[in-house]
């Protein structure tokens, strides 16, 4: 579902990374890996992302015999713009010789005509029908690595995407865009931490009060209470939290006042409880009390 164009022979001697990156054009480009930007553009795969207008970034691969410029599925149109002018500078020249992923060999001024706006748009169009198709098909859970953290799309998401109206295209790229760069003041990213040995672990992040939240997909949710943390289920949490869905598996909550902290509590304790059997003389222990 992604598209390559490698330069090979990339005109990148003398030029420090950074002096690459505003070459392109484009504005203020970030780069995900920590990377000496005063140095030389290094070997490795690194990922490209512009503020606010990425949706999936720009995957970037520097190997012994090539600049390979990847473009993700489902990109934005400042994903696909990015790309094509990280090949545009990088190129010796507009005769220089580039490899196209469906086109083969040819010269840079041939390859950036091919690429015109009618591809551009085809490029953006097929990767969203492409994962809208998936999830309608087989009823699974897509999830895609974003220019800032991953999307979820599946059956329930889409539905709501559906339900806001509109071409649905146009509104599942705006929300993938969207997921990236939350228009929220103050907003915490919840870290995901792994608790437990591999194979036999979970993953788990920690909510508190007075905080405004984005929640990651993880197993578990520990609720800050006193010096033991109530460790819930991700299921349980959409039932003591009022949190509102930004993708098939996380969530935006708003800031919960301290006065209010203690009835989420209780309500956790209260549905973490398993229901007393009348036949079992001694009721089993709730889940939690295991670890």
């Amino acid at each position: 579902m992604s598209y390559s164009i490698a330069v090979p022979s990339p005109s990148l001697a003398g030029w420090t990374l950074a002096e690459v990156l505003d070459q392109c054009g484009m504005g203020a480009v970030s780069v995900s890996e920590e990377v000496d930007l005063a140095g030389p553009w290094p070997r490795g795969i690194l990922h490209l992302s512009l503020a606010g207008q990425s949706a999936r970034g720009v995957e970037v691969n520097r190997n012994e015999e090539a600049l390979v410029v990847r473009i993700m599925a489902c990109s934005s149109r400042a994903d696909i713009d990015l790309a094509l002018a990280l090949v545009r500078t990088t190129a010796p020249g507009d005769d220089a010789v580039v490899e196209l992923e469906e086109g083969g060999l040819m010269p840079l001024s041939r390859a950036l005509a091919t690429c015109d706006a009618a591809w551009c748009a085809q490029q953006w169009l097929y990767g969203l029908r492409t994962l809208t198709g998936m999830v309608d098909r087989d009823g699974s859970v897509v999830t895609l690595p974003g220019a800032v953290r991953p999307y979820h799309v599946g059956p329930v998401h889409l539905a709501r995407l559906r339900a806001r109206g509109g071409d649905l295209n146009e509104v599942l790229a705006a929300d993938l865009l969207a997921s990236q760069f939350p228009r929220q003041d103050g907003i915490f990213e919840a870290s995901v931490m792994k608790v437990g040995k591999d194979g036999d672990g979970f993953t788990m992040a920690v909510i508190g009060p007075g905080v405004r939240y984005l929640l990651p997909d993880v197993e578990r949710f520990a609720l800050a209470v006193g010096n033991e943390p109530l460790i819930i289920p991700r299921d349980l949490l959409p039932t003591v939290l009022d949190v509102r869905p930004m993708d098939e598996k996380q969530y935006f909550l708003d800031p919960v006042p301290e006065d209010h902290w203690t009835e989420v509590i209780a309500s956790a304790q209260a549905a973490l409880v398993p229901a007393v059997d009348e036949d079992d003389p001694e009721p089993p222990k709730p889940w939690w009390k295991f670890w």
